[in-house]
């Protein structure tokens, strides 16, 4: 389970722990997202945030590191993970996205939706040549 959700489940916000640890709003809720790695924040951190949710600082390491569910596309869209790559299938095949990171994970939908519009676009201007022949 990934930190965002075991948050949800639990009932915490960023802000409540934020009170309650002292940890700034900024840093929880860049490394909930996941626009900061867990490896990127010291060990006080960890500590405070593990304390306070419960869980060994292991456990928080391992929920930090873990992705989030791979978002839903419209229909006929599928996003795919694989070796450490996410890759977009369609009708018309599957080819690579963007590479797995922290910068890009948090927008993986956009980035997705934003190539859909693009083939689809695409698509329309190609259709509009054919019919202008």
């Amino acid at each position: 389970m990934d930190l965002k959700t075991y948050m949800k489940e639990n009932g915490m916000s960023v802000a409540k722990l934020s009170r309650t640890t002292y940890i700034p709003y900024t840093t929880l809720g860049d490394l909930v997202a996941g626009r900061t790695d867990v490896d990127d924040v010291g060990a006080g951190v960890v500590h405070g945030l593990a304390k306070a949710l419960g869980v060994t600082m292991d456990g928080l390491y391992e929920m930090a590191k873990e992705l989030p569910p791979l978002p839903k596309l419209k229909k006929g869209w599928r996003l795919r993970l694989r070796d450490n790559r996410y890759y977009i299938a369609h009708d018309g095949g599957e080819e690579f996205l963007c590479a797995l990171d922290h910068a890009n994970g948090p927008f993986i939908k956009d980035i997705a939706e934003g190539h859909i519009r693009n083939y689809e676009s695409e698509r329309r201007a190609e259709t509009w040549q054919e019919w202008a022949l």
